[in-house]
């Protein structure tokens, strides 16, 4: 298998788990308080998928329900393209997201109100 191959093949496996734990996250109601109880994860996007060759997952702390995921970029550096937040860790509040534990809320934090709601659990970090 050539060089090439494998990177498309590692994407396209990688495109694989994202797509299932993003499928995971799709089951909504109408009702925002069971919003919450529907999905698995909130996911806050860093940076664009189109900057990566390949995308892996990775737990922070298995207790804390927080996932990063991190992609390869041209040029060999790995940098974060999304978070996933565990539903269980936070509030939404008029689509604002607020931490319920301390791993949450800092990292929370980090994104300085930065984080602007786009459409049901995804939400972007903004400049």
């Amino acid at each position: 298998m050539t060089k090439l191959n494998k990177i498309s093949t590692s994407i396209s496996d990688t495109h694989k788990i994202v797509k299932n734990i993003l499928q995971k996250t799709d089951k909504r109601t109408e009702n925002t308080s069971n919003r919450l109880q529907e999905g698995s994860y909130i996911r806050i996007t860093i940076r664009q998928r189109s900057y990566f060759k390949k995308l892996e997952s990775r737990a922070i702390n298995k207790s804390s329900g927080i996932q990063r995921i991190v992609g390869l970029q041209n040029d060999g550096n790995w940098s974060t393209h999304a978070w996933l937040i565990k539903k269980s860790t936070l509030k939404i509040i008029n689509n604002t997201l607020v931490g319920k534990t301390v791993d949450t809320k800092n990292l929370l934090r980090t994104f300085r109100n930065k984080v602007t709601y786009v459409s049901e659990d995804n939400y972007i970090l903004t400049d």
